[in-house]
């Protein structure tokens, strides 16, 4: 029986009631926050969900160093300013493609709502920009659906 208010799933008797906004202000903060959620998320379904932008390598890769190293060549760090930090988990198909849909794993806590959807745009631009890669047959057989994790980061802050 729904009675409006959520529930624990450990312990069905206690309830957790929605907080409710203490003013104007706060309600507009959580709808601007929102719309910034939003827009990465679509963001991150239109980049990953284009097709490839013709992959910047053209070199066959054969060990695991080579695709960090194709990845770090199509890197082009964003102009924000401040350090950013962003760390991806995603798996690649036999063929090189990017299966499914890649997962934020870390992401700096000090950079603004701009600078971070700057810097993810650059990151999601850096595996479209590379993506297919040319995986040899013997590495892309050993690393299809395996989970690659991949950290961006950006110290200079001159948005070079």
């Amino acid at each position: 029986m729904h009675d409006g208010i959520l529930h624990r799933a450990d312990s069905p008797l206690i309830p957790i009631r929605p907080r409710i906004c203490p003013d104007g202000a706060t309600a507009r903060k959580l709808r601007i926050i929102m719309q910034l959620v939003r827009a990465i998320i679509l963001v991150e379904i239109v980049v990953l969900l284009t097709g490839p932008a013709g992959a910047q390598t053209t070199k066959e890769l054969n060990t695991v160093a080579d695709i960090y190293a194709a990845i770090r060549a199509c890197w082009k760090t964003a102009k924000i300013s401040g350090p950013e930090a962003l760390g991806v988990r995603l798996s690649f198909t036999r063929d090189g493609k990017i299966l499914g849909k890649a997962r934020v794993t870390h992401e700096s806590k000090t950079a603004t709502d701009e600078n971070r959807l700057r810097f993810r745009v650059a990151v999601m631009n850096a595996f479209k920009r590379c993506t297919p890669l040319s995986f040899s047959p013997g590495l892309g057989d050993a690393v299809a659906g395996r989970p690659f994790n991949f950290r961006f980061i950006s110290n200079s802050g001159s948005g070079a």
